[in-house]
C-alpha cells in the first residue's frame, strides 16, 4: 500500500571488530550508490583505515553503530567522530559513515540511527552536529529528511584527484 512504513525493529548497538566485514560490504554498497564511482575506487583498505581511525579516537570522539535485524542481518550503520570546524569554537560531531540497506529505507531506521548519533552527542555536551549527503538519487529525499529533523543546508563539496603533486 502507498504510504504505509513497514514497522520493524532493529537492535541498534556499537559495532565490534567482528562487525568489520560486514561494514566494508555496507561501505561498498554506499559507494557503489554515490557519485564517487567513476571518480575513484573503492578500497577496502581505507574503509578498514577508516573504522581503525574511529575505533582508536575512543568512544568519547567517536562511535560507530551498526544496525541488525532481530536474525542478526546488519542493514545499517552509522559513523562519526568529533571535531572542530573554522565555522566555530565548539567541538563538532560530524558523520563520516552513514548507509541504510534499500530493504530498511522505508523503515524509521534512519532516523533511529539519527537519533541514536544526536543522543550521544548530547550526552558529551555537544551542541553542533553535521551531517553529509551526496548528490545522488537520494539526495531530494535525504535533504527533506534531513531538515524534518532540524539541520540547515549549509554547503556543497567537490571532489578532484591530483596526480603526483600536480593541482593542475
Amino acid at each position: 500500500m502507498y504510504g504505509v512504513r513497514r514497522i520493524v525493529q532493529y537492535n541498534i548497538r556499537h559495532a565490534t571488530p567482528e562487525d568489520d566485514d560486514f561494514i566494508v560490504i555496507c561501505a561498498r554498497n554506499a559507494f557503489e550508490e554515490s557519485p564517487y564511482v567513476g571518480l575513484n575506487t573503492f578500497s577496502e583498505e581505507r574503509v578498514r583505515k577508516t573504522i581503525e581511525f574511529l575505533r582508536s579516537l575512543g568512544k568519547n570522539k567517536a562511535i560507530m553503530l551498526v544496525a541488525e535485524t532481530p536474525d542478526k542481518q546488519i542493514v545499517g550503520l552509522f559513523g562519526a567522530m568529533v571535531s572542530f570546524t573554522t565555522m566555530g569554537l565548539e567541538e563538532t560531531a560530524m558523520e563520516v559513515l552513514w548507509w541504510v540497506h534499500p530493504i530498511a529505507r522505508k523503515t524509521r531506521l534512519a532516523i533511529t540511527l539519527i537519533d541514536a548519533f544526536e543522543f550521544w552527542a548530547g550526552k558529551l555536551g555537544i551542541t553542533k552536529l553535521v551531517l553529509g549527503s551526496m548528490e545522488n538519487s537520494h539526495a531530494n529525499a535525504i535533504q527533506r529528511f534531513y531538515e524534518k529533523k532540524g539541520y540547515k543546508f549549509t554547503e556543497r563539496t567537490y571532489f578532484k584527484e591530483i596526480k603526483n603533486g600536480s593541482s593542475n
